[in-house]
């Protein structure tokens, strides 16, 4: 029984690879690819933002952040600020 499994699984790794060699030939270096090559995408780019902006009043979670930490030290200043950045705004 033995014999003949191997014989036969020998046989099927002869066939599978002619079969391979012959479609490479014929399709070239697409064929690995099934369904077609598959396409890569871009990544899409950022527009680059300044450290400016990040830190500064145009940021209204900067602006949160800064109000209560200011809120808890200076509280006649950070009203003053949080008025001017009104007014400006």
């Amino acid at each position: 029984m033995k014999p003949i499994f191997i014989i036969l699984l020998i046989t099927f790794s002869i066939a599978t690879l002619t079969a391979f060699i012959l479609r490479s030939r014929k399709l070239g270096k697409r064929s690995l690819y099934l369904g077609g090559k598959p396409t890569i995408k871009k990544k899409k780019i950022k527009p680059k933002v300044s450290k400016a902006t990040i830190m500064g009043p145009e940021n209204p979670l900067w602006v949160k952040i800064y109000a209560e930490e200011m809120a808890k030290r200076k509280t006649a200043q950070t009203s003053a600020v949080i008025k001017k950045w009104l007014r400006e705004g």
